[in-house]
């Protein structure tokens, strides 16, 4: 694999998609024990200065630690002006700031504690991505981003 055959995995779906809309769905979908949020793009000044988001999101929260956005983001089709493309970006970077600094101060052992105390986070995970996919027609398409795909060579793998 590596520099020269990079392949980028996207979650597009043709039909319109909005953060609000996936925000209600999960609300309904994951009942009591998740809180829900959608936020709102923020404006040109408050993304450089206070760090906010540039595209509509939807924030779901189980615990501290089981953290998880959801960004939708309104593309052309490939080709196209007239059709567009909803692209979904599922982001499990996040965790509460208290975690994060309790993480950076304690190292790695502190981690390891961490992640003993609130347990794995696939299992949320799966059941986020899962609900989404069931509600809406996803589907995964494959980009070759590799230097092979700037020099026009084909991907395939020769057996």
């Amino acid at each position: 694999m590596g520099i020269m055959n990079r392949i980028v995995k996207q979650n597009i779906s043709r039909q319109k998609v909005t953060a609000k809309e996936i925000a209600d769905m999960l609300t309904s979908k994951l009942g009591e024990g998740y809180k829900v949020e959608f936020k709102p793009k923020a404006n040109v000044g408050k993304q450089m200065i206070v760090g906010g988001m540039k595209h509509d999101s939807v924030l779901i929260i189980k615990n501290a630690y089981h953290r998880m956005r959801v960004h939708v983001q309104e593309w052309n089709a490939p080709g196209t002006t007239e059709q567009k493309e909803y692209h979904f970006l599922f982001d499990t970077s996040e965790i509460s700031p208290v975690l994060k600094f309790l993480g950076r101060e304690t190292g790695m052992i502190g981690r390891f504690i961490i992640e003993m105390i609130y347990g794995d986070s696939d299992e949320f995970y799966d059941t986020v991505i899962n609900h989404i996919k069931n509600e809406y027609p996803i589907e995964v398409k494959e980009t070759q981003v590799g230097l092979n795909a700037l020099f026009g060579k084909n991907n395939e793998n020769k057996n």
